[in-house]
């Protein structure tokens, strides 16, 4: 294998942290709540987000009608989450650790992430890994979603890579491990709130610490 490509969201980001420090946040600072309101707050939340599947207009208009909020709107609170959020964005546990040695190790590395442009780039910059990266492609900067193959095959034209060279790491059961397996990539699974099992990828990783050694020995390289 000469290249390695990662999903953002529940992969490289711990999303589901990261959106519980910054609703925790939003709604103690800017919305005042109480800690008990604030809690059912970012319960709502990301029960109304679904994985992020949710568009966050919808989401807060809401969460607007539903907690009787008079002193904002959906716009106002829409703004705040576009801006504010990439602050509180963490990496997975050992993230950061293994990109730099898979980095070191020679591989070539990607991010392909689906989710709106600029949003998802600024939040990816946050985790202090970027310049480990020689591509990152989101779907809302080309047009092109996962797990269409087009946008799998735009990573490897930027990476000067074959698909059967390339490793591709996502938590998504369709979009990442099919997506990426129909064009004969190897793929590794990474269990998380979506999905806790994936019988198509070729191996699954819930420890970033072990993953430059799985790769290192998948026997392909």
């Amino acid at each position: 294998m000469k290249a390695v490509a990662f999903d953002l969201d529940e992969t490289l980001l711990d999303r589901t942290g990261s959106l519980k420090e910054f609703c925790r946040w939003q709604a103690s600072v800017l919305l005042g709540m109480g800690p008990d309101e604030s809690e059912t707050y970012v319960a709502r939340f990301l029960e109304l987000d679904a994985f992020g599947s949710v568009w966050k207009d919808v989401v807060y208009a809401k969460l607007v009608c539903e907690f009787s909020l008079t002193r904002v709107d959906s716009n106002l609170l829409l703004n705040n989450y576009v801006e504010e959020f990439c602050r509180f964005c963490r990496p997975r546990p050992f993230a950061q650790e293994c990109v730099k040695e898979l980095s070191n190790a020679g591989y070539r590395l990607a991010l392909v992430s689906n989710g709106p442009s600029p949003f998802q780039e600024k939040c990816f910059k946050s985790l202090k890994i970027d310049g480990y990266f020689d591509a990152v492609i989101v779907s809302g900067a080309i047009g092109i979603s996962k797990p269409d193959p087009r946008i799998f095959l735009a990573m490897c034209g930027l990476l000067d890579t074959p698909p059967h060279e390339c490793v591709f790491i996502g938590d998504n059961p369709e979009q990442d491990v099919e997506g990426a397996a129909a064009l004969g990539m190897y793929t590794v699974f990474v269990p998380g709130p979506i999905s806790a099992t994936c019988s198509r990828a070729d191996v699954t990783c819930d420890d970033f610490g072990r993953l430059p050694e799985l790769i290192a020995t998948t026997g392909v390289r």
